[in-house]
């Protein structure tokens, strides 16, 4: 019997889906295609090759870009026999970038590389091409590096800490360079025919033990949900291979379907008691209001025909949404004589962003009778109170701010998971505890905050990595990360003021971290709505007792310093960029600059640090040279939530532990941790302000 399967030129039909490779790269098999996931689509999964096996995470950027990154474990590699690590394990990081988006002419174009921060032993970089027609999609390419057959059979040869994988990419393009193609048929019950031929030489790739294998790859993928994808093959006519990949996008509504929050809580015995009542009264029946509503720090003011609401958002992911809130509050109880909201959003004592509506377009605006640029041409929003206060006291009936009776108590439970990476006694050492942050804030400028720990289950013992350096400024964590139990973790007072010219100031004394007691002092400044930031930092300190927490270290009386001018900006809001610069002396006395890069986009942030410092103040051959750098996300809480709610966990993942470029962990900095507190960002997801 004969199959015929008919080929067409599909013009304007569905995409087809985006499957992964073997690797966490999207691409066929061992070879890349010029398809990327979606803007802010993550990927997460694992595969195996002969001695390979594969762990990684893809991420969709810009519909431009994909970043992915894996650790490959090589299983006929022991590099540390009888001392737990196991087999020997390899991180790479790559990148794609699609310079040619694809039209009903001309095929898809990107350009990426691969394994170029870290060992560098499969390391690669490619021009590809993809066209699709009807259900097949086509790739071709040239690749360099382990894809023109290029390999290295010794880990001795590894660039672990050097720059061996950035000279690779920015390397002369004249150099050995190979084809490499293959092809994806989509057919019914959503299974994918996929077949690849590369001149990859497995037989000289580090820890390959096989005899010369064909370059000829065939093998089926299925996709039975829009978030799961498995295959397998017979990758280069020799070793049984698979995979299995689950995909998402990233959004603050996650597991649970948020429910909708409840209306405020005004009844109207309150709305006729609030008419009743004069300008001081009526603002201490707002403030009890918000109080109870859960905002944080709150207080009002009121005039014959204004209303001063301002609180600290500790409600919604959101600040349109907060700002909204305080709306709704005021609108709701309020008496009629009120035609003007001042609404203020209030961050480390101090107020960030401070709208002022006519009461009538505010209300108009929530029920859709002004759309979200007409309602900010109306309204006024600034990045300070000044101008609004000064405005809002030309009535002298206007009351003074009013504040809670009694201080502001809070108080939150969070369940970490620390990871120790690649140690010689485990690859992956892990450390879980509870944090319970207590914050008693007496003012609103003054605030003592205590960080308790409890561990539970702690392989930080079992670590074999001593001190770097005779005064090393992290690599003795160990000795702050024995042991189980309770551990008092920081214990420190804040005081924040303003200076003139809406310079934000703080004045943090205590014991700031696990390791380190001190002060420290740090200003800072937003200009521009926020698109533009910069500040000062400096901090003093010595290490804690780890046997005694309250106590310095007895055998040391080295003080440690910093010294830093930080600079933040967003150069592309609406895409949700950000940038810092921290320049200066760091904690090990070594003087330089750690750049930040991030994307803060449906809540989820997720970013990149590099770090190059004069390392010549170090003895350990270690740090010198060494520089610091990692990637982390901070994952929105409401992802687990049926609600929308105020709070991220964080998680950091860098190279190795050094001394280099090492910063203190502050409580609460006012550098720029996420740009959503911003006016700029308040304006451009103004929408969220009718949720």
């Amino acid at each position: 019997m004969l199959f015929v399967y008919r080929i067409e030129v599909a013009w304007g039909e569905e995409p087809l889906p985006v499957l992964p490779s073997l690797m966490s790269f999207t691409g066929i098999w061992d070879v890349p295609n010029a398809r990327i996931l979606p803007d802010w689509r993550l990927r997460v999964g694992g595969g195996m090759s002969g001695p390979y096996r594969y762990a990684g995470v893809g991420l969709g950027l810009f519909n431009r870009l994909e970043l992915h990154g894996q650790f490959t474990e090589i299983d006929t590699i022991e590099p540390f026999p009888g001392e737990g690590f196991g087999a020997y394990k390899d991180r790479a990081l790559g990148i794609r970038a699609v310079l040619v988006p694809e039209t009903d002419v001309w095929p898809q174009v990107a350009i990426g590389a691969f394994d170029i921060i870290g060992t560098s032993l499969f390391q690669n970089r490619y021009v590809v091409l993809s066209k699709r027609f009807r259900d097949l999609d086509v790739t071709m390419g040239l690749g360099q590096g382990v894809l023109a057959g290029d390999g290295r059979n010794d880990v001795s040869s590894a660039g672990s800490g050097s720059n061996r994988g950035l000279e690779f990419l920015f390397s002369s393009p004249f150099r050995k360079t190979r084809p490499f193609a293959g092809f994806e048929l989509h057919m019914p019950y959503n299974l994918v025919l996929a077949a690849e031929y590369s001149f990859i030489d497995a037989a000289h790739l580090v820890g390959y033990t096989g005899d010369d294998p064909t370059g000829l790859t065939v093998g089926l993928k299925w996709k039975p949900f829009h978030w799961l994808s498995l295959g397998g093959a017979l990758v280069r006519g020799r070793d049984p291979s698979a995979f299995l990949a689950v995909e998402t996008d990233l959004e603050a509504e996650g597991v649970f379907p948020w429910e909708k929050t409840p209306a405020p809580d005004i009844t109207e015995k309150m709305r006729l008691e609030a008419r009743q009542l004069d300008n001081v009264e009526l603002a201490r029946l707002f403030v009890d209001v918000l109080d109870r509503d859960g905002f944080g720090s709150p207080a009002a003011a009121v005039s014959q025909t204004s209303l001063w609401l301002e609180a600290e958002n500790t409600k919604f992911l959101s600040a349109p949404k907060a700002l909204a809130r305080l709306g709704r509050i005021g609108n709701g109880l309020a008496p009629p004589r009120i035609t003007t909201f001042y609404l203020n959003l209030v961050k480390d004592g101090a107020v960030i962003q401070s709208l002022c509506t006519n009461r009538r377009h505010f209300v108009d605006f929530l029920e859709s009778r002004i759309d979200t640029d007409g309602f900010f041409t109306w309204a006024d929003l600034d990045m300070h109170e000044d101008r609004h206060w000064l405005h809002f006291h030309t009535d002298p009936a206007a009351s003074e701010k009013v504040v809670p009776r009694r201080g502001q108590f809070s108080f939150r439970v969070v369940p970490k998971i620390r990871t120790f990476l690649n140690n010689r006694t485990g690859f992956l050492k892990h450390k879980g505890l509870v944090e319970v942050r207590t914050v008693l804030s007496p003012s609103p400028s003054f605030r003592l905050l205590a960080d308790m720990e409890y561990t539970f289950f702690n392989q930080y013992d079992e670590l074999a990595f001593p001190a770097l350096e005779s005064e090393s400024a992290r690599t003795d964590l160990v000795r702050y990360e024995r042991g189980t139990g309770f551990r008092l973790a920081r214990l420190a007072g804040e005081y924040t003021f303003r200076l003139p010219w809406n310079v934000t100031s703080r004045i943090t004394a205590g014991y700031l971290d696990t390791a380190y007691a001190g002060v420290g002092y740090e200003c800072f400044r937003y200009f521009f709505d926020g698109r533009l930031g910069i500040g000062l930092e400096t901090e003093i300190a010595r290490k804690r007792d780890p046997s005694t927490p309250l106590n310095l270290d007895p055998s040391s009386d080295v003080l440690f310093h910093t010294a830093f001018l930080n600079l933040y900006a967003q150069p592309l809001p609406v895409l949700g960029l950000e940038t810092g610069i921290k320049a200066g002396r760091f904690l090990g006395g070594d003087w330089g600059a750690r750049v930040e890069i991030r994307r803060t986009f449906q809540h989820f942030t997720i970013g990149a640090w590099y770090t190059v410092t004069d390392t010549s103040v170090f003895s350990s051959p270690k740090n010198i040279g060494h520089h610091d750098k990692g990637v982390f996300i901070r994952i929105p809480l409401s992802v687990f939530s049926r609600s929308d709610v105020r709070g991220h966990a964080s998680y950091a993942l860098t190279g190795f532990t050094r001394d280099t470029g090492q910063t203190l962990a502050m409580p609460d900095p006012l550098f720029p941790t996420d740009n959503t507190d911003t006016p700029v960002q308040t304006r451009l997801h103004g929408e969220q302000m009718r949720w």
